[in-house]
């Protein structure tokens, strides 16, 4: 359980320093893969460890905000607000800034577990 547990946690940090980068002006380039990749072990994660071994605190409200930062992600990606076009960055910088935000909320839990 505590391997599943630390793939879950490299996946969220290695996620939210994506997501930190693309706001600092970085170009997002190959984030999207990465953001999509990093999600969906994070979710699997927490599903493993809710049915694995006892279940984590606040299990679905972790992966409802996991789900919400793949939305956010994916609905910007559709919206064209992943790129650094001029028009674009406001919408970047508000999805970015969102998930990043919704990201630290989740490692919160992390810091207190």
């Amino acid at each position: 359980m505590p391997v599943v547990r630390y793939a879950v946690l490299a996946a969220l940090v290695v996620w939210l320093g994506a997501t930190v980068q693309t706001l600092t002006g970085e170009s997002p380039g190959e984030r999207l893969s990465l953001a999509y990749g990093c999600g969906g072990v994070v979710i699997l994660g927490l599903f493993v460890m809710k049915f694995v071994g006892p279940p984590p605190r606040a299990f679905a409200l972790r992966v409802a905000l996991a789900a919400l930062m793949l939305a956010i992600t994916g609905a910007a990606a559709a919206l064209g607000g992943t790129s650094r076009q001029a028009g674009a960055t406001g919408l970047s910088l508000i999805t970015h800034g969102a998930t990043a935000a919704i990201g630290f909320i989740l490692l919160s839990w992390y810091a207190r577990e």
